[in-house]
C-alpha cells in the first residue's frame, strides 16, 4: 500500500474526484439496535429450579445493524470535510464519480451519484434511492480545507 487510513468503519465503496483533491467513501459501522424496548431488572432467576426456565427469564441478546454513511475525505491530508448518515437500515450498492449534463444550461458537471438499497425485511419489498451530489461544491470547501 501508498499510505494507510484508519477509518474506524468498514469501507464498502470508494470514488476519486481528481478535480478537486477529494476521495468519497461509502462506510459502515455496527450500532445497537434502538428500537428494542428496555430491559428491565434482571430477575431473580436463583428460585427457578429448571435450567430451561432460567434461559428463558435472561434478557433479550442485544442486536446489531449496520449504520452507512458517505464520507468527503482530503487527498492529501486524509482530513474528513464531510459526511452524510444514511437512513436505518439502507445500505450503499454502488457509488461512481458521473459526468451528467444540464439540459437548460448545456454545462456538463461532475456529480457522485450512489445507489443505495433498503431492506425492509424478507416478507416486503426492497426500496433504494439514488443520491446525486454536486462534487463541485465539496471540491470549494475541500479547497478551504486547504
Amino acid at each position: 500500500p501508498v499510505t494507510k487510513l484508519l477509518l474506524r468503519a468498514t469501507p464498502h465503496a470508494a470514488a476519486a474526484m481528481p478535480g478537486n483533491g477529494c476521495i468519497a467513501v461509502a462506510v459502515s459501522t455496527r450500532e445497537q439496535r434502538l428500537d428494542l424496548p428496555p430491559a428491565d431488572a434482571p430477575p431473580d432467576v436463583s428460585s427457578l429450579d429448571e435450567p430451561d426456565q432460567r434461559q428463558l427469564a435472561r434478557p433479550p441478546a442485544p442486536r446489531w445493524r449496520d449504520a452507512y454513511s458517505l464520507r468527503l475525505l482530503h487527498c492529501g491530508s486524509w482530513l474528513s470535510l464531510s459526511a452524510y448518515p444514511l437512513r436505518e437500515d439502507e445500505w450503499v450498492m454502488c457509488m461512481k464519480l458521473l459526468h451528467i449534463r444540464d439540459d437548460l444550461t448545456k454545462v456538463t458537471s461532475a456529480r457522485l451519484v450512489v445507489g443505495t438499497a433498503i431492506q425492509a425485511g424478507e416478507d416486503n419489498v426492497c426500496g433504494g434511492r439514488l443520491l446525486i451530489f454536486d462534487v463541485d461544491k465539496a471540491g470549494a470547501a475541500a479547497a478551504r480545507a486547504g
